[in-house]
């Protein structure tokens, strides 16, 4: 392979330990009702331990744009399901 072919960057799914971590994390800010800085939970995630031993591994560990992103499709779809509730209910009291 040449110097100037990039190679295809492999997209693998975040654990289950690590969404759980996001959601309560989003979870936190709407209640809150302050959005949290995913520089912030980036930093969290690298240092929280259990016991002695660090709560995720490095291949677990998101940078703070992934986490971005990550919160931002949440919202996107937390709104989207609101919209349709709100139109199903209006929809029903007609």
């Amino acid at each position: 392979m040449g110097w100037a072919n990039k190679e295809a960057q492999k997209r693998k799914a975040f654990s289950d330990y690590v969404i759980k971590f996001l959601d309560e994390k989003f979870d936190q800010g709407v209640d809150s009702g302050k959005k949290i800085d995913p520089k912030l939970v980036e930093k969290q995630m690298n240092s929280e331990k259990i016991g002695s031993v660090k709560r995720f591994l490095i291949n677990d560990r998101l940078t703070a744009r992934q986490i971005a992103s990550y919160f931002s499709r949440k919202a996107a779809k937390n709104r989207q399901s609101s919209t349709q509730k709100s139109a199903t209910q209006q929809v029903t009291n007609i």
